[in-house]
């Protein structure tokens, strides 16, 4: 899976990012946490390329949602993809 201007690792990268837009955003389930959290990146779309760079890692990706939902706490996720920023203390616990 590739095209003549994306690699394959960066069509990769994009269905990440696709996935915790569904997972986060689409679902509406975490709206305000989502816009309280993007505070702490440099815009949405790093945001959710962390949070898919971190679900890739746990192997989530490969797991039925349904399987995943305590994973899915959405602060719980950013405070451990913030590791080593130094403002991940202050994400609050909402």
């Amino acid at each position: 899976m590739k095209t003549n201007w994306l690699s394959f690792d960066e069509v990769l990268k994009i269905k990440q990012v696709e996935e915790m837009l569904e997972v986060y955003y689409n679902s509406h389930q975490y709206e305000v946490t989502m816009k309280i959290l993007e505070q702490f990146f440099d815009g949405g779309f790093e945001m959710f390329q962390k949070m898919g760079e971190f679900y890739e890692m746990q192997g989530y990706f490969h797991l039925k949602h349904t399987r995943i939902h305590a994973a899915r706490d959405p602060v719980r996720v950013c405070k451990r993809v913030c590791d080593g920023y130094e403002n991940v203390r202050t994400i609050p616990d909402l």
